[in-house]
């Protein structure tokens, strides 16, 4: 299994990690509001995708999709589809930035409104790794060879995961820390 195949499928598990997250910080919000913390947290999730997955994650499977297309492969229009949602996904990323800038900045946002955008947006991401794992992955195993995926390899950048990577940012110190610390709480 090449090593670029194996990144893209860590990362999905990585971003699974951090849907389970925010679904944690997004449950509460129509009873309790939303504090200082719970925002930041928010708001370092939303840049975190933004900075990774959205500029290293989709693009390399927008690259991998885009050379299976080429193969002419019967699951064109599948691929096609995954990668309108890569924009799609950006889109409501934008969103929901946008709504919890606006709540930063002092603007009263319903509790209900921001809970509501935030689920559909999990549910939207969720909903595509798993189309991505059931049906586009297996589809890299069995069309992609391994010079395929070193002619991949020389058109990316190398880019280390700024959350998950081996040299963690600090700008995601206190976004990893609870992380670990609900995957703690899940296990007890």
């Amino acid at each position: 299994m090449h090593s670029i195949y194996q990144q893209l499928c860590v990362d999905h598990k990585h971003i699974q990690r951090l849907l389970r997250c925010m679904r944690g910080l997004a449950e509460p919000l129509e009873d309790e509001g939303i504090d200082a913390e719970r925002l930041e947290l928010m708001l370092d999730i939303i840049d975190y995708i933004k900075n990774y997955p959205e500029h290293w994650h989709h693009p390399i499977e927008d690259q991998v999709f885009s050379l299976l297309l080429l193969k002419h492969i019967p699951e064109s229009d599948l691929l096609r589809e995954i990668i309108c949602d890569h924009g799609r996904l950006e889109k409501q990323t934008i969103e929901l930035e946008q709504i919890f800038r606006s709540v930063a900045q002092g603007c009263v946002v319903p509790s209900g409104q921001l809970q509501q955008q935030s689920q559909a947006y999990i549910a939207a991401q969720a909903d595509h790794i798993e189309k991505e794992n059931k049906w586009a992955y297996p589809l890299m195993e069995r069309y992609l060879e391994d010079d395929d995926w070193d002619w991949i390899g020389q058109k990316i950048p190398q880019l280390d995961d700024p959350l998950f990577g081996e040299r963690h940012k600090g700008d995601y110190h206190n976004l990893y820390e609870n992380i670990i610390e609900g995957e703690k709480d899940l296990l007890q």
